[in-house]
């Protein structure tokens, strides 16, 4: 009795009951909670270096944008170091940003090699440092920022990378214009075409098969195929005994009837069909080069040498990238022709002053193979002979040497290209600019087609202009056709001023 006494008068504790639709939000904030926990996990996790670097993880990669704090790869370590300390000594002065586009974490299967990436990094870092602190390329009043931005190792992250840029055109140092681009492949023109919807100009440094008429906005300081072809065809006419060829391609260029892969081997070998059709006199020969993802055999080239010592051609017109060349001079060396002829490899578009080396001459020599070549550069030649050089190159050399890059970077002409390449930029930045408001990425497009007549671009590689009538297209760039091993009757290197009229001068492209 007593307990019930006792439980009557306890004071009684009343549950507190939430309507339905509190718990209904208490249950939806806790949900929320929960996934945002778990978004920021996720995202720390695809982020590369923490929050706040500008680079996520995609598809086991790190792309995006950085300012030099992020590394993508240990070999870059140097020059985005460098990079970072030059962005971080403008200070509060007037700047705008110019982001370097390419495939800053090459693998096997890129198109560029890693050292070659790293070196148009060192390019686009020395023209940094000539343009904020030089005595070129316009009014130093205002400055210019690089950003690096990764688009993968085959550029096929472009889309997260393109989109991070296209947001920087707000920035307090707006995003005006894009330089590199990386290789003439179909993701090229995507990324391209996506950045010109977004108003932004671009610069390609070593693109040569993706043109203005593809990309609208699109400049670039290397000539088409068709240009480095026609050097090749003026050196089979000083040289007619030269007459028996075939094409050696690229299956990745789609001439055997599959989707096109790689737009600068498939531009090439349209070239060399069209231009040289006249030295034909065999069917050509493809392989699948190993710059595009595939299962390609490390023997690809052996069935090619047999029926080339079949037929008996005394040139092959290559038509594929140099990540592929020295397996087909090595395989070419080997061949088990009777009687074993002499045979000279034609190709054009890149630099190949990399292979010119005493241990390739030699294998060449064996092989009776000679390479010729129709180059962008010549910094081999120009270095030992200056008065064959371009006007500007001697300070370009200067400026290179004053920031401690290794010299030996030079030898391939990768990063005189990006060198050029953020040259053009700067220069049409600077000519927007009149000392007021910050030049907008219009104002920059309005002004590439204006650096001709006396404004043209001092350029490492030459004096470049940029007519409106060339779609984008380098006038006044010189040339040169190069011969691995030199050919002991040329005492001197071609001149690479497009003004000269004397024999040995460089083709130059039309203004």
């Amino acid at each position: 009795m007593t307990q019930q006494i006792e439980d009557l008068y306890r004071p009684k504790v009343r549950r507190r009951r939430f309507p339905p639709s509190r718990r209904t939000s208490l249950i939806v904030i806790v949900i929320l909670l929960a996934s945002g926990l778990l978004w920021v996990g996720y995202s720390w996790f695809q982020t590369c270096g923490g929050f706040g670097t500008g680079v996520s993880k995609v598809d086991g990669q790190c792309v995006g944008v950085t300012d030099g704090s992020y590394v993508f790869e240990p070999n870059l370590a140097d020059v985005e170091g460098k990079i970072k300390k030059a962005n971080d000594n403008i200070g509060q002065a007037k700047s705008v940003t110019v982001a370097v586009l390419n495939m800053f974490t090459a693998n096997d299967t890129s198109p560029l090699t890693p050292d070659e990436i790293r070196e148009q990094l060192e390019g686009a870092y020395v023209a940094q440092q000539a343009a904020n602190n030089g005595v070129n390329f316009g009014d130093k009043n205002l400055k210019i920022r690089l950003v690096i931005a990764n688009e993968g190792s085959d550029e096929q992250q472009w889309q997260p990378t393109v989109q991070q840029l296209i947001g920087m055109k707000q920035d307090s140092s707006p995003l005006v214009t894009v330089v590199g681009l990386g290789v003439s492949i179909p993701a090229t023109v995507d990324s391209g075409r996506a950045l010109a919807d977004a108003g932004l100009p671009m610069v390609g440094a070593v693109l040569t098969a993706v043109d203005g008429t593809k990309v609208p906005g699109l400049f670039r300081v290397q000539p088409s195929d068709r240009e480095f072809v026609t050097g090749l065809d003026l050196y089979l006419k000083q040289h007619p005994d030269l007459n028996q060829g075939l094409i050696v391609y690229d299956s990745n260029s789609g001439t055997n009837g599959t989707a096109v892969q790689d737009l600068y081997t498939q531009s090439l070998f349209d070239s060399d069909q069209h231009q040289l059709n006249r030295v034909l006199r065999y069917n050509p020969l493809g392989f699948q080069g190993k710059s595009v993802p595939s299962h390609s055999d490390a023997d690809m080239f052996d069935r090619l040498v047999t029926t080339i010592c079949g037929v008996a051609p005394n040139i092959v017109l290559y038509a594929g990238r140099l990540v592929d060349l020295t397996d087909f001079l090595t395989a070419l060396e080997g061949r088990e022709c009777a009687p074993k002829g002499p045979i000279t490899v034609l190709t054009g578009g890149t630099d190949l002053g990399v292979l010119n080396t005493a241990t390739i001459r030699q294998q060449l020599t064996k092989g009776r193979i000679s390479v010729v070549y129709s180059s962008p550069t010549d910094v081999a030649d120009w270095r030992t002979y200056p008065a064959s050089a371009p006007r500007h190159f001697a300070q370009f050399l200067d400026e290179y040497e004053a920031e401690h890059v290794p010299m030996a970077d030079l030898d391939d002409g990768y990063a005189v290209s990006m060198y050029d390449a953020v040259a053009t930029a700067t220069e049409a930045i600077r000519h927007a600019y009149n000392g007021g408001a910050l030049p907008s990425p219009t104002d920059v497009l309005h002004q590439l087609p204006n650096l001709v007549n006396t404004d043209t671009v001092p350029a490492a590689g030459g004096d470049l202009s940029f007519a409106v009538q060339n779609h984008g297209d380098p006038g006044g760039k010189p040339l040169p056709v190069l011969r691995i091993p030199a050919d002991p009757a040329v005492t001197a290197p071609p001149i690479a001023n497009c003004a000269a009229t004397q024999p040995g001068y460089a083709y130059c492209t039309p203004r």
